[in-house]
């Protein structure tokens, strides 16, 4: 009957240490698609601020008054 309860206790051990490495395993994958996620949206908003600087300048280029205008 020892033995018995021993073999039990070691296989929930065993399935314990196998729950908690799929556990850590998972908790590293969503670690990783946050990362990911959170570097695409900041290229994302680097691409932008790129492209309104880029229409910013392009505006105030055309809006600049011409020698003859300010005459």
């Amino acid at each position: 009957l020892n033995e018995r309860v021993e073999i039990k206790q070691e296989m929930s051990m065993k399935a314990l240490d196998k729950a908690e490495e799929r556990h850590e395993q998972k908790n590293f994958e969503i670690a990783m698609q946050k990362d990911v996620f959170i570097f695409s949206q900041q290229q994302t908003i680097e691409k932008l601020r790129k492209d309104l600087d880029a229409r910013d300048e392009k505006i105030a280029k055309l809006t600049k008054p011409k020698k003859f205008q300010q005459l």
